[in-house]
């Protein structure tokens, strides 16, 4: 099972990062660098700068990651009947069942049915 949307969000936020990201990431270096140069001087507040910047960089990146689709551990889901007769009149046959999945930080629950042909 993925986790799949259909994309609105990660496109809006690539189009919004491809039309400022720039920008912002240098305002954040600038920033950074600045608020350096003024705590521990003018020779630290470059590396300062840059570590804002890898620290940007790196949000940015957890973010796209985190708008991209994932794939669910398979769960076996197994059914119980004491012979092949049983399976028409099992009880959870066409009654909507749920699986709790827990993964990629969330809980999620899963209906399904089960139905015999």
């Amino acid at each position: 099972m993925i986790e799949h949307d259909d994309g609105d969000l990660r496109n809006g936020f690539d189009t919004l990062y491809g039309a400022f990201g720039t920008q912002i990431r240098d305002a954040v270096v600038k920033a950074a660098s600045t608020t350096g140069a003024v705590i521990a001087g003018p020779l630290v507040a470059g590396a300062i700068g840059a570590l804002a910047g890898d620290v940007f960089d790196a949000v940015n990146e957890k973010i796209r990651s985190g708008l991209a689709d994932e794939s669910f551990t398979p769960i076996p889901i197994t059914l119980h009947a004491d012979g092949p007769e049983q399976f028409a009149r099992h009880a959870s046959v066409e009654r909507r069942l749920t699986q709790k999945v827990e993964q990629f930080g969330g809980s999620y629950e899963i209906l399904y049915d089960w139905h015999v042909g």
